[in-house]
């Protein structure tokens, strides 16, 4: 109830996600079925789950989310070998402003986000 008395809506996200399940998956996602962890490198809580939300929704298979303790400016992603032309690091790099930092040998992901400031500054609230 707001202070004027009248009823505020709001929106489940778990509903409105079941809802909408597969009507912004983007096949070509979905079959490189590469493994994702978005890491909140920022001092913003709850970035990264928001994250992660989004890129489920296209049909990516996030796997981690974590804090980590430091605070980078920009977006960033460390990618497995042979990943980083896939659709899926560049639709991260879109969504996100991603810059591609390193390729490494994937650990249990195949793409690591690390969130930075630029992205908190767009979507904290």
């Amino acid at each position: 109830v707001l202070a004027d008395g009248t009823k505020a809506q709001g929106i489940d996200k778990n509903q409105l996600d079941s809802s909408l399940a597969g009507d912004f998956v983007e096949p070509t996602i979905r079959s490189e079925n590469l493994r994702v962890e978005v890491i909140n490198s920022t001092t913003a809580s709850g970035l990264g789950a928001r994250a992660a939300r989004v890129l489920t929704n296209v049909g990516m298979s996030v796997i981690n989310v974590k804090s980590s303790g430091g605070s980078k400016p920009g977006c960033e992603m460390v990618v497995g070998k042979n990943v980083g032309n896939s659709v899926t690091v560049r639709r991260i790099a879109l969504l996100f402003s991603c810059q591609l930092a390193a390729e490494s040998k994937a650990d249990r992901a195949d793409v690591s986000v690390y969130l930075g400031q630029d992205y908190a500054a767009r979507f904290a609230k």
